[in-house]
């Protein structure tokens, strides 16, 4: 009876500020955010072992679909990725993250959530790194200079300086994925913001490298200063193996990722693109490069580049905006969208979800998950507005931009579903079926600190067994171990878990569950 007054008694106070229920079913975690703010700063320092951070992973079931979601990060803090860049390394091992945590930049984890840290010489750059083609350890990065990170060593080196702070306060950024052939595209705008932007290309090591400014690749076009800053809104390689490149920008293209112009690696513009009459927005180009998939005004469509001929694959009375995906070069035959609550079709219903479509035209689809975009917010603070709007999220990372893997069984996205004003967390949903089993095991609690303990368990010694599951109770020991009370999800490497957000002046009960994946 006391935890349901105390909820009643939080929802009088803050009736704008979150849902009426906590979503998911995550009581616990959702109880924790609305403590958030008494709770204080993250104790980063305790939480540091081994120049590793405690991985703040939570593994749950997706009420709707039923599918298994990795929750990556805590909502202390602006955690977020683009969809333009893979998260994941080559080998899908490692993923990377913006984050404003400790002065923020760019973090990395291991797939479990372990390996939590910082991105070591990544306090000047200002794009998500770009990880390599074949080496999972391989990285780059840029500002003032492009540069290549070993993340398992830590070693860094310069491969090309392109620019310097005083004449280029704005830096340089990697804006997408490498080319087939592994060239890398860097990108500036002009620090006035009066017109274009600037491109650089080159090889991975340094060489071939070229630069070209818009207002001369692409004479007379109006650049619209107005947004954007008179510069690209996107650009990205074409997949195809001749290293071309497209992009857009200005009012007409404002959304128009991979359309408007494309251009080839050695700066010469092949074509305005006809078929930018469809206004291509938010797209992905095929892995092959032989095809794009992306919103329209004819809703969710899928252009051949070839013979200009497309299908639409969720027409406009459906779907709206929303971005897309299609990096899954090892089973193309599915796209992802996380198409938003504009659209009118009952699946969305003012909600924006991840879903995937097949590419071949047959109409196929399927709903992956419910992001839980909460977007009650504008610049100013807290609305009333329950449905999503560009002008009143609380930052564009809320678009949850989803983005998949190379096998497409993982899409990433981000979400404000269980965090603070201005504040995102990373996601994963698992696209197939995980078969899980738990069993209790022993386990003991410290405390250390008002709201802190340390909960410490044994390994189990089964091959099966995947990770720990940590759930939390401040009523009563006898408790069920189920998704309202989990609070963490431990990799099976660790045998302890270190709890800051106990609830103050009460009894803290902790259960640890082993859950093992059959494979």
């Amino acid at each position: 009876m006391k935890k349901i007054l105390f909820a009643s008694l939080v929802l009088i106070l803050l009736p704008v500020c979150f849902f009426a229920a906590a979503p998911q079913g995550l009581d616990e975690l959702y109880a924790r955010t609305l403590r958030a703010a008494e709770t204080g700063e993250k104790p980063f320092a305790l939480l540091l072992k081994d120049g590793t951070y405690q991985p703040e992973t939570v593994y749950f079931t997706d009420t709707e679909t039923g599918r298994l979601i990795m929750k990556m990060t805590n909502g202390y803090n602006q955690n977020f990725h683009t969809e333009r860049i893979p998260v994941w390394n080559c080998d899908g091992s490692r993923l990377v993250f913006h984050t404003d945590r400790l002065k923020g930049y760019n973090w990395m984890m291991n797939a479990d959530g372990s390996g939590l840290k910082r991105i070591p010489g990544t306090n000047n750059y200002f794009c998500l790194p770009v990880w390599d083609k074949t080496d999972p350890d391989i990285m780059y990065s840029s500002w003032d200079d492009v540069v290549k990170i070993n993340v398992k060593t830590g070693v860094q080196s310069v491969i090309r300086t392109i620019s310097d702070k005083n004449n280029n306060p704005k830096g340089v950024g990697l804006w997408c994925t490498l080319s087939p052939n592994s060239y890398l595209i860097a990108v500036r705008n002009r620090p006035s913001l009066a017109m274009g932007s600037y491109i650089y290309t080159m090889k991975t090591d340094g060489s071939d490298f070229k630069s070209y400014s818009l207002d001369d690749l692409v004479a007379g076009t109006a650049h619209n200063a107005e947004r954007f800053g008179g510069g690209l809104h996107s650009i990205s390689f074409t997949n195809k193996s001749d290293d071309s490149f497209t992009f857009g920008f200005g009012l007409d293209f404002a959304v128009g990722e991979f359309f408007g112009f494309t251009c080839n690696i050695n700066g010469t513009l092949v074509t305005n693109e006809t078929k930018a009459a469809l206004r291509f927005g938010h797209s992905a180009n095929s892995p092959t490069g032989d095809r794009i998939f992306g919103y329209t005004q004819k809703g969710l469509c899928v252009l051949d580049k070839a013979t200009n001929d497309y299908k639409v694959i969720w027409d406009k009375t459906h779907v709206d905006d929303g971005h897309t995906s299609w990096r899954n070069d090892l089973a193309p035959e599915w796209a992802i969208a996380t198409p938003g609550p504009e659209g009118k079709d009952p699946i969305i219903n003012h909600r924006r979800m991840v879903m995937r479509f097949k590419v071949d035209g047959s109409g196929e689809k399927e709903v992956l998950c419910n992001t839980f975009t909460r977007s009650l917010w504008s610049t100013t603070g807290p609305t009333k507005n329950q449905v999503e709007a560009n002008s009143v999220v609380t930052n564009y990372n809320t678009y949850a931009r989803g983005t998949v893997n190379r096998d497409g069984t993982q899409v990433h996205f981000t979400s404000d579903i269980l965090a603070g004003y201005n504040k995102t967390d990373l996601y994963i949903v698992f696209v197939n079926p995980i078969k899980e089993t738990t069993s209790v095991i022993s386990s003991s609690a410290v405390k250390n600190a008002e709201k802190q303990y340390t909960v410490s368990w044994n390994a189990v010694s089964s091959p099966d067994v995947h990770h720990y599951n940590i759930y939390y109770s401040s009523v009563s020991a006898d408790f069920p171990a189920d998704q309202a009370h989990i609070i963490a999800s431990m990799p099976k490497s660790m045998t302890s878990y270190f709890d800051w957000e106990a609830e103050s002046g009460k009894p803290a009960y902790y259960k640890v569950m082993a859950v093992s994946r059959s494979k």
